[in-house]
């Protein structure tokens, strides 16, 4: 029998990471949305977006950059944790 330390010993041989709508399904407007309504103002998800761009975060920028910007040019009025928990409203697992 394999004791809990002994699994928590052993490498992984693999990580798999999927955002790409096969093993995790994602709605971006449901992100946009979430965000918009967390932001002063008569935010949009449209403004959202706009903001997303202009940061270019998907390609390496750090994700606390954009939770930077939208709390300083959007008024998103939440801590980081809330932010990350935000961010992450849109996946779902495709158990298909």
């Amino acid at each position: 029998m394999t004791t809990e330390t002994e699994v928590e010993a052993q490498p992984f041989q693999a990580l798999v990471f999927d955002l790409g709508g096969v093993l995790v399904a994602h709605d971006n407007a449901v992100l946009y949305q979430r965000l918009a309504s967390r932001c002063g103002g008569a935010c949009t998800p449209q403004r959202v977006v706009g903001l997303m761009r202009k940061t270019d975060w998907g390609s390496g920028v750090a994700i606390s950059t954009l939770h930077d910007q939208l709390r300083g040019e959007l008024g998103y009025g939440l801590g980081w944790d809330e932010f990350v928990a935000d961010w992450c409203c849109h996946f779902a697992v495709d158990d298909s």
